[in-house]
């Protein structure tokens, strides 16, 4: 098989260790090291009730082992931005630009003027295909929360109704643009991490259904939510519409649709998308997913490995999604154009090395990774163990769509 074959690199899933040595060569530094402490910094800022992590401590490791290297300032403004400590913040900005060419392969992750002023951008519906669907972005707040932008999907079905996949915070302005469309019947937020503007929509939208996936019944920060209904494959929410899926095997809890009339592929968490020169992908979904080792092309983040809990339920899940007939990809965390054309044939090339992995390959990734990150599986062990505690009994749930 051809994961006997190469030497995976557990830093950039989907690469071998020849193409991140060629990789670190022409960024001029270890990638796998710079990132190891960029993981740990994010987790410090945005994660910090599930990982404990000294964010001055492991700035000075990035500033004693990269000296000279323009993403330490960066990360370092970026904590300052956090902090709201607007002056240094801006100061170790312009070190960071005075040390990175323009050529510099990792140029494109520093952030625009208007990026880093963080002012929300206007809301309004972005046509994708042509009367059936748009995309709306979620603003990225002055406090950066939510800190990575994310995009709802909004489909228009052949009834003329709509369905709005991913919902997040809405405008006035935006919630008017989506009635303009039809009547909006349901909200859809299928994978279990997304929990946090679920409610917000639904009262934004009371004449909608509000729909969750399974997952949402086990993830403590969802349980409480009422949903009027949860996905299942045995009863596809569309039939006629969309092709539907749960992705077994993983932690994420995803289900992922595809729009049959657009042949749009609809998915969220499960992959992120981070191409040199694709629209619309903010910084923080730039610094973010080449920290978590991918840059400049769509595959899963390197932590990945640790939410795999069956290799081949995952796999068969995968292959299944695979087998359907898409054009275009639309990703939850990056631009639409991340892929250009004919995105099945390209997440078919970006996963082909998941598709050959074996389980003791799958298991080596795991392990290479708590390696590298130890802290991280002790800490989120004990966050799991904390919420199954605090978990009341799950909210009545209805039946029907």
């Amino acid at each position: 098989m051809a994961s006997s074959r190469r030497k995976l690199s557990a830093t950039h899933l989907g690469l071998d260790v020849s193409e991140e040595r060629a990789l670190n060569e022409r960024v001029g530094v270890d990638i796998g090291a710079l990132n190891v402490l960029l993981q740990r910094v994010f987790w410090g800022i945005h994660q910090a009730d599930v990982i404990r992590i000294d964010i001055d401590a492991t700035l000075e490791q990035l500033r004693a082992r990269f000296p000279g290297f323009f993403v330490v300032p960066l990360i370092e403004a970026y904590v300052l931005r956090v902090r709201r400590q607007h002056d240094e913040a801006d100061a170790a900005l312009a070190r960071a630009r005075e040390l990175v060419t323009p050529d510099h392969p990792l140029a494109y992750i520093m952030p625009t003027d208007e990026e880093w002023s963080f002012k929300p951008r206007e809301q309004a519906l972005e046509e994708v295909a042509p009367g059936a669907v748009w995309r709306l972005r979620s603003p990225c707040a002055p406090d950066l929360k939510p800190w990575i932008e994310t995009y709802a999907t909004v489909v228009r079905r052949d009834d003329g109704t709509v369905v709005v996949f991913n919902p997040g915070p809405m405008s006035p302005g935006a919630i008017a643009e989506l009635r303009a469309l039809g009547r909006v019947t349901h909200l859809v937020t299928p994978t279990k991490f997304h929990n946090q503007f679920i409610e917000e929509a639904a009262r934004a939208l009371p004449e909608a259904k509000n729909i969750g996936c399974p997952g949402h019944r086990e993830n403590p920060p969802s349980r409480g939510i009422a949903f009027d209904a949860l996905l299942s494959d045995e009863a596809p929410l569309f039939p006629d519409d969309f092709k539907q899926k749960a992705i077994l095997g993983t932690e994420l809890g995803e289900v992922v649709f595809c729009h049959r009339p657009s042949r749009t592929l609809i998915a969220h968490d499960l992959m992120l998308g981070n191409r040199r020169g694709a629209a619309d992908v903010s910084f923080e979904a730039r610094f973010f997913a080449f920290a978590f080792g991918l840059h400049d092309r769509v595959g899963f983040p390197c932590y990945h490995p640790l939410l795999w809990l069956n290799h081949g339920k995952m796999k068969a899940s995968m292959r299944e999604v695979l087998s359907w007939e898409f054009d275009r990809y639309a990703l939850c965390h990056g631009g639409w154009d991340t892929i250009a054309e004919d995105a099945r044939a390209e997440l078919e090339r970006s996963l082909q090395w998941y598709l050959n992995l074996g389980t003791f390959g799958a298991l080596g990734l795991m392990g290479t990774f708590c390696w590298r990150q130890p802290s991280f599986l002790r800490d989120f062990l004990r966050y799991k163990i904390r919420e199954s505690f605090r978990r009341s009994s799950p909210p009545a749930l209805g039946a029907g769509q």
